[in-house]
């Protein structure tokens, strides 16, 4: 908040973009950025995430609140799944290999790099509460704000009444 006049020698009216200390005793400039193509939508990106599985693959997962994408080379997208809320924005995480996306007014997603599926009950598939914020941490999944509760955090079971140990995507 001082004037540039009031300034000693060693001190600066504008640092932005600078490094500080790197290398030891120096002022360099901050790498800048690159544009990573356009999402087929043409609206803007609200999220995005970076999806990586053991095997070492990287996708840069992108959202426009309705849709997900998921790109290797920032110019082909593919559309994971779409017609989403767009006044939720959508949360990420990866749990056991798997992109799990929620965003409080749809049944948790699961994709595991090729195809998905929403834990709504359906067929084999279990029913997770429709959560806003998605963790996942010491092998349980936490989902937490609900529309009907909002407080509450809800996580994921570690095995089944009989030992075995549980896949929360499918059990």
């Amino acid at each position: 908040f001082s004037a540039p006049t009031s300034l000693a020698v060693n001190e600066s009216p504008n640092l932005q973009n600078v490094v500080i200390d790197e290398p030891l005793g120096a002022l360099s400039q901050r790498n800048g950025y690159q544009t990573c193509g356009t999402i087929p939508s043409g609206n803007t990106a609200t999220n995005i995430y970076e999806y990586v599985k053991n095997d070492g693959s990287r996708n840069l997962i992108v959202t426009d609140n309705v849709t997900v994408w998921q790109t290797g080379d920032c110019v082909i997208y593919s559309t994971i799944t779409t017609g989403w809320s767009s006044l939720s924005l959508p949360r990420f995480a990866t749990v056991l290999d798997n992109l799990w996306v929620v965003n409080g007014s749809t049944y948790p997603f699961v994709w595991n790099g090729t195809t998905g599926h929403y834990l709504d009950g359906s067929g084999t598939y279990p029913t997770a509460p429709k959560a806003k914020f998605i963790n996942y941490w010491k092998s349980r999944v936490w989902l937490s704000n609900t529309a009907t509760a909002p407080s509450s955090v809800y996580f994921s079971a570690l095995v089944d009444s009989n030992g075995n140990i549980l896949d929360p995507a499918t059990s």
